[in-house]
Order: C-alpha cells, then sequence, then structure tokens
C-alpha cells in the first residue's frame, strides 16, 4: 500500500494542504475524473467554514463544495499536518430548496452515521429539489435539523443521479 503527497501548484487561490492518497483511492479519484485540486478546494472550504459532517462510527468528515457545474465530495481525516483521502465522487445536480411534492427519485434512508459537525445535529429524511438542465425532481434526501446541509451520498450520486444525468443529456 503506497501513497503519494501532493503539493500545492503555485499561483492557486487556496493555502497549501497537504493530502495522504492511497493508490487504491487515487485510481478511483482518475476513474472519475477528479483533480487534487477539486479535493482541495473541498477540504479548504469545509475547514474555513466548518461546513461538513463527521461520521459518529469512523471520525471521518465529508464536506461538499460546487465548482461551476459539479459538485464534489470528499470524505477525509485529518492527520499530523495534512488530510488522508478516503474516497471522494461528485454529480452535476443542483440541490435546491425543501419542496411538499411527492419525491420522484427514491434517497435516502434516515438511519446514517453522519451528523452535521456545524450544528452537532442529526439528518433527517426531507423532500429536497434537485436540478438539473431544465428540470426539476424532488429527491428525498438527509438534511440537518438546523443549518439545511443535505447529503447526497456516493451511491445516489454514482447511481441514480448519474443515470439520469445521462438519459437527460442524450434527450
Amino acid at each position: 500500500m503506497t501513497s503519494q503527497f501532493f503539493e500545492q501548484e503555485p499561483g492557486k487561490e487556496f493555502e497549501i494542504i497537504k493530502l495522504l492518497i492511497f493508490d487504491k483511492v487515487k485510481k478511483e479519484l482518475e476513474n472519475r475524473q477528479i483533480r487534487v485540486e477539486n479535493i482541495r478546494r473541498v477540504i479548504d472550504y469545509a475547514e474555513k467554514t466548518g461546513d461538513h459532517l463527521i461520521n459518529r462510527e469512523t471520525g471521518h468528515k465529508l464536506a461538499r463544495n460546487r465548482e461551476l457545474n459539479v459538485t464534489f465530495w470528499v470524505e477525509y481525516s485529518v492527520q499530523d499536518d495534512g488530510y488522508v483521502i478516503h474516497n471522494a465522487y461528485s454529480h452535476r445536480m443542483e440541490i435546491g430548496p425543501e419542496s411538499d411534492a411527492k419525491t420522484t427519485l427514491a434517497g435516502e434512508a434516515a438511519d446514517t452515521p453522519w451528523h452535521c459537525a456545524k450544528c452537532d445535529s442529526l439528518l433527517e429524511p426531507r423532500t429536497i429539489v434537485v436540478h438539473y438542465l431544465k428540470y426539476d425532481f424532488p429527491v428525498s434526501l438527509l438534511k440537518c435539523q438546523k443549518c439545511d446541509f443535505v447529503l447526497v451520498t456516493e451511491d445516489l450520486a454514482l447511481g441514480k443521479m448519474a443515470e439520469v444525468e445521462q438519459l437527460l443529456e442524450d434527450k
């Protein structure tokens, strides 16, 4: 099991963030076309704002940041003067407000180890409008009870959401 530390590229607007990415994760990031810069921006934003989730079982953090038309999610933990990257994924759908509409996409169940770090609150299922291209879909997603942080899990992002994105792009 080898690892690689990536250093900050010159001229970037965010501070130097050291990442420890093991080969298995690095290969997954390459397959998902997620760059180190995307990961750094997510962590930089999360650590500056406190806007992330914490897994009660592992202590890992899960944060997201939207860049242009893509939301990047990074699961990481703090180690010494850097961060260990455990996973990362992305989706192109925009997460909107709560809705009273009936859900059209299967979302998430309430049983999750994640809780909001900023509010120290549990996540609860809510109907959230997600938007892609010119279409809106009410989806059951887990949302912080206090600050409105909405969790899009890896399974949902890489499964049903990716499938819908592809279908709409093919229209």
